[in-house]
């Protein structure tokens, strides 16, 4: 049975065409959520190092909150989770995710980006130390 991941849901499912095109994909997965009332508004830039997104009237965004403050970091939202996979198809790793909730109805979200497979690998590099 193939992995069935976020991005091959929204194709199937729920028949959201993505462009190949991974900027066009992340501009209508923002429009498609945001059509579908998980916020307002979701503001994107994206440039070769990061991803800054802004969620205004985000519905999530007390739950993110409450999440944030219980101490859990690894948070994520429908969106993120299929930006993400959109970014690792086109070849980044999506690191260093951070939340700002404004208040209850606003926040941001910003993440690095690397190629895939050039992340700093603790374990790699202690190994290869190691055999030295």
């Amino acid at each position: 049975m193939r992995a069935f991941g976020a991005v091959e849901f929204l194709e199937s499912e729920l028949h959201v065409q993505l462009p190949k095109d991974y900027r066009k994909s992340l501009q209508e997965l923002s429009s498609f959520y945001t059509q579908g009332g998980l916020a307002d508004k979701i503001d994107l830039k994206l440039s070769d190092s990061k991803v800054e997104v802004a969620f205004t009237n985000y519905r999530y965004a007390p739950v993110l909150e409450r999440l944030l403050d219980e101490g859990y970091r690894l948070t994520s939202c429908p969106f993120t989770l299929a930006a993400r996979a959109v970014l690792r198809n086109a070849g980044f790793a999506a690191t260093n995710m951070q939340w700002n909730v404004l208040n209850d109805r606003n926040a941001e979200m910003k993440m690095e980006l690397r190629v895939a497979g050039q992340e700093f690998d603790e374990d790699k590099i202690g190994s290869m130390m190691n055999s030295v």
